[in-house]
C-alpha cells in the first residue's frame, strides 16, 4: 500500500477566532503605557541632548537643567544660577521625562482616536510644537519665571520643533497600521 504525501496541513481559523498572543492588538491601556515610556524617553531626549549639546559648547555641561531645576524647586531666578547641582539635575530631571511620558500618552491618544498621525506627520510634529510651546511659556509664567528668556527664545523655539518632530516620527511608526498584526495597508 503506497503512501500519498499531502502538503502541509495548515489549520484554517474562523474569522471570528483568537488570534494567538503575539498576533493580537495590545489594549489601549497597554498601548498607552508603551507610548508613554517610549515616546517620553525619545522626546524628553531629544530635547535633553539639544541643550546638552548647547551647554557643552558653552563650556557648562548640565547647566540647563540644573538651572531650570534651581528655578523650579530652589525659587532661585535663572540668570543668578552658577553652579551645577547634580540634585536639582536630578529632580529637574525625573520632572522633565514625567512630564513628556504625559505629552506621550495625550497625543497618543488622540492618535489612536482620530487617526490623526497616519500619513501626518507634519500635523502632529505641529501639534506637539504648539502643545511644548504653550506648556514651556506657562511654566514660565507661572512656576519659573525667567527661564525663557535665560534659554533663549529661538533656542526654545527649535527644541520644540527638533522634539516635536522626534515625537511625532516615533508615533508614526508606533500607531503605523498593521504594526500589531491587525490587517495592514496591503491586507485585505
Amino acid at each position: 500500500m503506497a503512501h500519498a504525501t499531502s502538503a502541509p496541513h495548515r489549520e484554517q481559523r474562523a474569522p471570528g477566532a483568537r488570534q494567538g498572543l503575539a498576533r493580537r492588538r495590545p489594549s489601549l491601556t497597554t498601548d498607552l503605557i508603551y507610548d508613554a515610556f517610549f515616546g517620553g524617553g525619545i522626546a524628553g531626549s531629544a530635547i535633553a541632548l539639544f541643550f546638552l549639546a548647547i551647554d557643552i559648547v558653552q563650556g557648562r555641561p548640565l547647566y540647563t537643567p540644573a538651572m531650570m531645576g534651581a528655578a523650579l524647586f530652589g525659587e532661585v531666578a535663572p540668570s543668578s544660577v552658577e553652579t551645577i547641582r547634580l540634585d536639582m539635575v536630578a529632580f529637574f530631571s525625573i520632572l522633565h521625562f514625567a512630564t513628556f511620558a504625559v505629552l506621550s500618552v495625550a497625543l497618543s491618544y488622540l492618535c489612536r482616536v482620530s487617526r490623526l498621525v497616519e500619513g501626518h506627520v507634519l500635523v502632529m510634529t505641529g501639534l506637539a510644537f504648539a502643545v511644548l510651546t504653550a506648556v514651556i511659556f506657562a511654566a514660565d509664567w507661572l512656576l519659573m519665571p525667567g527661564v525663557v528668556g535665560t534659554l533663549g527664545y529661538g533656542r526654545v523655539l527649535v527644541a520644540n520643533a527638533l522634539t516635536g518632530l522626534a515625537l511625532a516620527a516615533f508615533m508614526k511608526w508606533s500607531h503605523k497600521p498593521g504594526r500589531y498584526g491587525g490587517p495592514g495597508p496591503e491586507e485585505p
